[in-house]
Parts: structure tokens; sequence; C-alpha cells
């Protein structure tokens, strides 16, 4: 729903702002040199406003109205654990110690014996990941990093209102929508965790045009008719140059990950409650839809009578890509810890499969009669 123009100019303004300097520091937040708690950057701008008026006086009117969102944040309170020189040595006793599990002390199954093994029994590919990843000196391989969100949200829309007689009104509205969100990990030599759950990029953009018309025939009778057409675009993505399992010595298939392209160039890992990386798969959604409707009011006596019909064409297009380079879960089910599991190249489960494409078209019809009778004053 949207206001249309008078023959009198108004319109107003807001703005919405939150700022790092009135929050208090994240309670995870990492501590800078200066052994001050980092704030998270913070700063969130929401604003926009709203004019209407007179085009020509009595005939053709204007509104329009604007809203954008800009946000921009650093959190530091992003805390994994990844392998540490000692782990990569054979030796996981620190690791496996009361101090890095709450107290308990854990003992590691095959194919470790003493929670140690030969280095040389390491899965090679869990090494070649452990060099995309940043390194740690601390015992339980704990580290603390930055991901940066600055997304921009745009949305103007505008109408117009033409009086082409005193019974004839003749409108048209169009909105856009647009999110831009780019993903945290910047590419190659970029800190990989940064690529994790909830940090892809995003760009969606979405149109909206209606167009109308209302025909007071007489006292008793009235016409609309309206026409829909919208169009929205999604897509969700990393920066090229992610990892794919053969680049880091899987012996295995993976699917081309953007549409048109031979590249495979993903590798969700998931070590359960250590670290994750490629959170998602490249995802790209395309809707349309065409629609018209014709709507008669008739009074009769008591009686308000209603109908109409509609049709819509609906075209949906959609690929996703989140299975094409494998979901590699390892969640430390088989030697007890799963940064051990990792490394030992024990997985507990893996999905693979092809780019997932959905190509709908779909058409839909409706009519419909309705009466409402006012048997009295009090009774409908």
């Amino acid at each position: 729903v949207t206001k249309a123009g008078t023959n009198r100019f108004s319109g107003n303004g807001f703005e919405f702002l939150r700022d790092r300097r009135f929050n208090a520091p994240e309670h995870f937040g990492e501590f800078g040199p200066d052994g001050e708690q980092k704030d998270d950057g913070l700063r969130r701008n929401q604003f926009g406003g709203t004019i209407g008026g007179p085009i020509v006086r009595d005939k053709l009117f204007f509104f329009g109205a604007y809203q954008g969102t800009i946000l921009r944040q650093v959190p530091t309170s992003n805390i994994a654990y990844v392998p540490t020189a000692q782990m990569l040595g054979g030796d996981f006793t620190a690791l496996a110690s009361p101090a890095c599990n709450a107290g308990r002390q854990i003992n590691l199954g095959a194919p470790f014996v003493n929670n140690r093994i030969d280095p040389a029994r390491l899965s090679p590919a869990a090494r070649n990941v452990t060099a995309l990843l940043p390194t740690t000196t601390d015992p339980c391989g704990q580290v603390q990093f930055e991901a940066t969100q600055g997304r921009d949200i745009h949305e103007p829309i505008t109408r117009i209102d033409y009086q082409m007689t005193s019974n004839r009104l003749v409108f048209g509205r169009y909105m856009f929508y647009k999110n831009d969100l780019p993903p945290a990990w910047d590419g190659p030599g970029d800190n990989i965790l940064k690529s994790g759950s909830d940090h892809e990029g995003t760009a969606d953009k979405l149109r909206s045009l209606v167009l109308g018309q209302t025909h007071v025939m007489s006292a008793a009778l009235v016409n609309a008719t309206r026409f829909t057409w919208s169009s929205t675009d999604s897509h969700r993505y990393h920066n090229p140059g992610l990892p794919s399992p053969a680049s880091m010595g899987v012996k295995m298939y993976s699917y081309p990950t953007e549409e048109g392209s031979d590249v495979s160039s993903q590798f969700p890992v998931n070590v359960a409650g250590m670290f994750a990386m490629v959170g998602s798969g490249e995802r790209r959604s395309k809707h349309k839809l065409f629609g018209f409707s014709d709507d008669v009011t008739m009074v009769r006596g008591s009686h308000q009578f209603g109908f109409g019909a509609n049709t819509r064409y609906w075209k949906f297009d959609t690929r996703s890509t989140s299975r094409t380079g494998g979901s590699w879960t390892i969640d430390g089910s088989l030697t007890g810890l799963a940064l051990a599991d990792f490394l030992s190249g024990r997985v507990a489960r893996l999905e693979i499969g092809g780019p997932s494409v959905l190509d709908i078209h779909n058409w839909y019809l409706g009519s419909y009669v309705q009466d409402a009778w006012r048997v009295s004053s009090r009774v409908t």
C-alpha cells in the first residue's frame, strides 16, 4: 500500500543511528596491543524520507519515498580452534589435556597411541588445508579473528496518479530494492576462516511495477483493473580463489561452482566446534511474475456483490552448488576429538551432489463471486 500525492506538497524525513561509541564492548571481543578491548566498529545508519504533491493541480499527482540502510561492522569475537605446530608434529597431549577440555582428560583412539601419532600418518589434504588457516601459539589452538560486515540497502518507491475524469483514476507504482553485502573473505591470502558460515556475499535486486485503473461507472457500480510485474535476482556467492578438494589433495571429482565454468572452487569443511570454512556454495535465483486482475463491485438494494478474475504467470529459475564440492563433516566421533579426526583424515560424513537446478514455469487462473448482504443495521 502506497500513499498518493495531493494538491499540497508535503513530506518528511528520518534518521536512525547506532554507533559503536554507544555500545558496551563485546564480552568475547579481542584485546588490542594497548590492553584495551576492541569494539566492533559498529555504525548503522537507517535514513530516508517521503515527498508528494501535485504535478498538474487536480489532475496529476506524484508521491515518492526512499529508505537507505548502511551498516559497517567488524566483529572481533569470532573464535575458532586450529591445528598447532605441536599437533602437526604428531603430539596431541596438550589438546587432549584437561586444560583444553573443560577439566576432562581425553584418551584418543586409534591410530593414536598415548595421544601421539607418527606425523607421517597425518592426512596430506588436512596439512594443505591447515596451511591456509591462521597460526596460533595457544596450546589448545584458539584463534580470534575479525570478519568485516558492510551491508548497503537502498529502497526507493514512486507513484503517479492521474485523475482522467471525475470518475476515472489511473495510477502507476514502481519499487526498487537493492541489497549488497560483500563476502567477508577478500580472496587468496586472506584468512580462510572468513569464508565460513554466515560470511558469504549477498547481491539482491527486486523490481516491481503496478499499473491500475479504477472506474466509477455509477453510484452502484465500480470496476478496478490491475497489471503487476516483478523481477527478483538473488545471488549468494564467495570471491574467486577458494580451494577445491582436488587442489587440497583429495582424489575426487567436484562439479563446477559457477554456471558456464569448468572450475570447482569450494571445499566446505566443518570441523565441529573447532573451525569451518566455505559455509555455503554459490546460489543464484531469478523470479519473474506477470499478473492481471479485473474486479467489479456492484450494489443492489441491501446486497453488495463482488466478482472478478485474475491470472498470473510465474517463472522461477534457481541454481545451487552447495554440495558440488562435497559437504565434509568431521565431528570427533572416530578418535575422540574433532581436530584429531581432521588431521588423521577421519571424516564422519560426506555429502556430494551435482548442481541443484530448478526451473519452474507456472500459470494461475482464479475467479470469484461474493455477496455481502446487509440484513439489518446490526447484521451483515
